[in-house]
Order: C-alpha cells, then sequence, then structure tokens
C-alpha cells in the first residue's frame, strides 16, 4: 500500500497515475465525479480505457465538467459512460489498472487535482479488488453509452446557456466580495452585523405559478418582512444601515443576500405590504446584492439553519454557519 499524499512539492498522484497509465496493458478504469484531464491518457492505445462519471446541468455551467475534455476522450476512442445526476450524487474517484491495482482517492480526473488542488489517496494491489471490480461493473452497466449525438447534444446546451454561465460567473464574485466582508479591517463592511430572515414558506400562499407570495414579495419590493407574533423581534429591532441580511427558504437554502438601507419600521395592517395582513408587519428596506432574475441558491447544511423568523448571527456561535453559505445553482 502506498500513501499519495500531496504535501507542495512533487505530484504525487500525477506521478502515479501517469506510471499506471503507462504500464497498463489491458485495461484502464476510471471512476471520476469530475472530469477536466485528458493529458494523462493521450496516446493510449494499447489499453480498453473506460471512464464512468455522471454531467447535470450545474456541472456543465460551472466547468466541474469540461465538454471539451470528454469530447476529446471520447474521439479518442475511450468509452465514456454517464450515471443519471438526478438518481443519486456521483463522488468517487477511482482507478482500476489491468484490474489488478488501483488508486482511490479524493482526486478527481480534472486538471485542478493533477497540478493544484490538495488531496490525498491509496494506491495498492489487492485480493480484495475483485469487490471493486464489481462495484464498478455494475455501475458501468447502469449507465448510458456516451454517442457522438449525445454529446452534440451536450455541447448545444452548453452553448445555449453561455450567458448563464457568465451570470454564474458574476454571483461568485459577489459573494466573494461578501466573504472578504466577514473579517478585514478598514473595509465597507468591517463593522456590519449579519442577520438570517425566514421567507415564510411555511405559512405563505400561493401564486398562481406555484411561488410563494410572502417571499415573492420581499424579493419585489426589496424589504424583508416578518408578521406579529413572531419570536425575538429584539433582533430585528439591531438591524442598522450597512448590515447584511441572508434571506432563508425552507428546504431550498438561502435565496438572496441584502444589505440593509435603514432599520426596522413596523407597520399597522392598513399600511401593510402585504395585501392581507391581519396583525402588524415589520419591515426592513434592503438593497439585493444578488441578482433577481437569478435561480440563486445560497447553500448552508439544515441543522444550521436557525428556526426564528428573524436572527442576529453576527456572534461567533454562528461563523460557521456564515462562512458556509456558498454558491450553488439548481438543475436545468
Amino acid at each position: 500500500m502506498e500513501f499519495l499524499i500531496e504535501d507542495g512539492y512533487e505530484r504525487k498522484h500525477k506521478k502515479k497515475l501517469t506510471s499506471l497509465i503507462s504500464s497498463s496493458k489491458t485495461s484502464i478504469d476510471i471512476a471520476t465525479a469530475y472530469l477536466t484531464e485528458t493529458d494523462l491518457l493521450k496516446g493510449k492505445s494499447n489499453a480498453n480505457v473506460r471512464i464512468l462519471t455522471s454531467v447535470s446541468a450545474s456541472d456543465i455551467l460551472s466547468g466541474s465538467v469540461s465538454l471539451d475534455a470528454i469530447s476529446s476522450l471520447f474521439k479518442q476512442g475511450n468509452e465514456v459512460r454517464l450515471l443519471d445526476p438526478q438518481n443519486q450524487k456521483f463522488h468517487p474517484k477511482v482507478y482500476i489498472f489491468d484490474r489488478s491495482s488501483v488508486v482511490i482517492s479524493s482526486a478527481n480526473f480534472t486538471r485542478n487535482a493533477m497540478e493544484n488542488n490538495i488531496e490525498v489517496g491509496v494506491s495498492c494491489d489487492s485480493s480484495q479488488i475483485s469487490e471493486l471490480l464489481e462495484w464498478y461493473d455494475s455501475l458501468w452497466n447502469k449507465a448510458i453509452p456516451l454517442t457522438k449525438d449525445l454529446l452534440i447534444k451536450l455541447i448545444d446546451f452548453q452553448n445555449k446557456h453561455q450567458q448563464t454561465v457568465q451570470k454564474i460567473k458574476t454571483v461568485e464574485q459577489l459573494y466573494n466580495q461578501l466573504e472578504i466582508k466577514y473579517s478585514p479591517l478598514n473595509h465597507k463592511y468591517a463593522t456590519s452585523s449579519f442577520f438570517i430572515c425566514n421567507s415564510n414558506r411555511k405559512y405563505s400562499d400561493k401564486n398562481n405559478i406555484g411561488g410563494y407570495i410572502d417571499e415573492e414579495l420581499m424579493l419585489t419590493s426589496g424589504y424583508v418582512l416578518a408578521w406579529e407574533d413572531f419570536r425575538y423581534i429584539d433582533h430585528m429591532k439591531k438591524v442598522k444601515a450597512g448590515d447584511i441580511i441572508f434571506l432563508y427558504a425552507k428546504k431550498k437554502g438561502v435565496i438572496a443576500i441584502g444589505e440593509a438601507l435603514e432599520g426596522v419600521t413596523r407597520f399597522t395592517p392598513d399600511k401593510a405590504l402585504k395585501v392581507a395582513a391581519s396583525t402588524n408587519e415589520w419591515g426592513i428596506p434592503v438593497d439585493w446584492l444578488t441578482p433577481r432574475d437569478e435561480q440563486v441558491v445560497l447553500k448552508i447544511s439544515a441543522n444550521e439553519v436557525p428556526r426564528p423568523t428573524f436572527l442576529d448571527i453576527s456572534d461567533e456561535h454562528y461563523k460557521s454557519l456564515r462562512n458556509k453559505v456558498e454558491p450553488v445553482t439548481d438543475s436545468v
């Protein structure tokens, strides 16, 4: 058994995989969650190469999977099969050579994994590899073979949504700016407090196209809102201009990030933004920093989402929650 631990010096994964690919005489079987690497397999014609992966819309648009790389490997005569991304997330990184040697690793078959990332894996020859072969063959038989027609369809999809790719990059830049706001001094948001507001999906009626009325009201009006009676009203009273508010939708994640323009105002039902309001309405005007016309989801794990309608998450206790807000997009 050999450990492949990247320590910033010689790229051990790349060296090991290059050696095993070169010495393989009959077969190379690769299972990888993401795929952008092509150089390691160039000119390898004496062994049957099978590549098992999964391609979702978000993988294509985010660049986690390169259709250029898949196309190049396919045109070289390698077999490529795709698992259904809607079924279960395909996440292994397994490399099997001549059905006798294996590398199991954190490293996908990508350029970044081979050249840049901190990765760790293990290479071994073992009698137990038969169990791994059974696993690979089972998934291979379930997967869809990549064909020329299917590849054309995937590339057409990518070309049609290049504008979406650019918007995703813009959203990532916005998020990176927010990430910077968490710590540096002398920054616009260095003294900001952070809050999370529930979009009220649980109690909201739906509109005629299936959207949640309360949530849509907040996003279109430029206000985060709450209706009495709710817990921790004092937290809403803490908000000042320049603070950051995450709008959270149950089972969806954080769907928008806004900068408070001023503190909270309490409206009586007759002056409330919500037409059918039967109680006092509490509202904070915000400048949404995330695009309204995008299906932007900022992911927070379910067990980290506070239950209250509106909560101050500025202190150290919620630091991990704030730091785990990251942009992802719904699959198309």
